[in-house]
């Protein structure tokens, strides 16, 4: 019988908002250090979003595709396709590189997402088939947060990347002990390594620290990673002047991005008091979620103390009223938007120069990031296409990519007309 090639999966499915960016950019640039101690890290990005994807019934309706651009379901099969297959063509080499030093295993393997959780049950069963196909053991690792806590941090992040608050927490529901429930269904109790997100219950008090001492990263290599610190908190200003403009500029309009809202609205550079929920909110959410806390406690021994988060609350003072608060996140997006634009521009007039001196793949890859800088960046488009022809290249589906961008830019006759034009071309 052949031998699998890990003898341990470690499948980290966050929770949101417990540190999962920091690990995974850890992760993800001390792979090499990590793969040379036999612990494997798939290279495609820092959170493996595409398994995650491969193994959703409806991937299509998944928030990081619209926002990427993939709105139709051959957008979305293609980029599942190519990134699965990139996944498989590197657990081949590591196949082959076993083979050659005459190995029979590698230690484990790290799958990491926090998209993972809301798998349906079907799929987590097909997920547990694959993986065990490829580890002699499945290990889930969940970090559960307390939601007294987890609920301003949702807060603040929802706003970060284009949420109003005023559809939370209204909306917020704790859904770990569900998780739970779905995960250990499926790849066993035992398998199960559920800890409590709390700074006096992780090793040293650091999250990332944590994870590496569970996948059994030995400290000697721990102590050589990049440990890489993310998502840093928003002030109560800040949350306040970013919902302005997610309620003026709200980051989707019919589906796919709003061009009339800047890309960067990271305000967490603003300080200003801590971000508190009023009490009354977090005594509800607490009520809520009393079930489900107590089927975590007495399943997994966590402490998820109610007090020491409900002291906390209701700290904060009105700072500005809604007129002026409005105004100031219209000016914001404003100028942030009008930056991006100066941006993009910019990054079509290097891409020119590059072409000029025949470096047109260094061009192209100039003209994509303008693209991503600005999507209404028409220039970008044009002569992304006219250096690709010159060039006798086809690093991009200009067709594929001039239909996104009409999608994208509705208001812009410019793309239809481009698009059109195009599409006439190749009759």
């Amino acid at each position: 019988m052949t031998m699998k090639p890990f003898k341990t999966c470690y499948l980290h499915i966050g929770a949101p908002k417990t540190g999962t960016t920091s690990i995974q950019l850890t992760l993800h640039q001390g792979r090499s250090k990590l793969l040379a101690e036999g612990i494997y890290y798939p290279s495609m990005a820092p959170t493996q979003v595409f398994f995650a994807s491969y193994f959703r019934e409806n991937p299509k309706s998944m928030f990081f595709h619209r926002q990427s651009g993939r709105i139709t379901e051959a957008d979305v099969d293609e980029f599942n396709d190519r990134l699965w297959s990139r996944f498989q063509a590197e657990l081949d080499d590591i196949k082959n590189t076993l083979r050659e030093q005459n190995k029979d295993q590698m230690k484990s393997i790290v799958i990491s997402s926090e998209m993972l959780p809301s798998t349906e049950e079907h799929q987590c069963v097909k997920m547990s088939e694959y993986l065990n196909s490829i580890a002699e053991r499945v290990v889930v690792i969940f970090y559960v947060r307390h939601p007294a806590s987890q609920m301003a941090s949702s807060v603040q992040q929802s706003v970060k990347v284009g949420m109003a608050s005023t559809k939370f927490p209204q909306n917020y529901k704790f859904y770990s002990a569900g998780v739970a429930r779905k995960f250990a269904k499926t790849f066993g109790l035992d398998n199960m390594c559920v800890k409590e997100f709390h700074r006096d219950l992780l090793d040293e008090g650091d999250s990332v620290v944590d994870f590496l001492n569970i996948i059994e990263c030995p400290e000697n290599v721990r102590a050589t990673l990049p440990v890489i610190k993310e998502n840093s908190s928003l002030s109560q200003e800040a949350v306040l002047l970013t919902d302005a403009v997610n309620i003026q500029f709200p980051e989707l309009e019919n589906g796919v991005w709003n061009n009339g809202r800047a890309l960067d609205l990271d305000l967490s550079d603003i300080s200003g008091q801590r971000f508190q929920l009023d009490r009354a909110v977090v005594e509800e959410i607490v009520r809520d979620s009393s079930t489900n806390l107590q089927e975590l406690r007495d399943i997994y021994g966590l402490r998820l103390n109610d007090d020491d988060y409900m002291q906390q609350v209701d700290h904060k003072t009105e700072l500005f009223n809604d007129q002026t608060i409005k105004t100031i996140g219209l000016k914001l997006n404003e100028y942030r938007l009008e930056t991006q634009k100066l941006r993009s521009q910019s990054m079509v007039f290097e891409a020119r120069l590059l072409a000029n001196e025949k470096k047109y793949k260094l061009a192209i890859t100039k003209l994509k990031q303008a693209l991503q800088a600005w999507s209404g960046c028409i220039e970008a488009l044009k002569w992304l296409n006219h250096i690709q022809q010159q060039a006798k290249l086809k690093n991009v589906d200009i067709v594929q990519l001039s239909k996104s961008l009409v999608i994208q830019n509705p208001d812009n006759d410019a793309f239809q007309a481009f698009y059109d034009e195009i599409k006439q071309a190749q009759k």
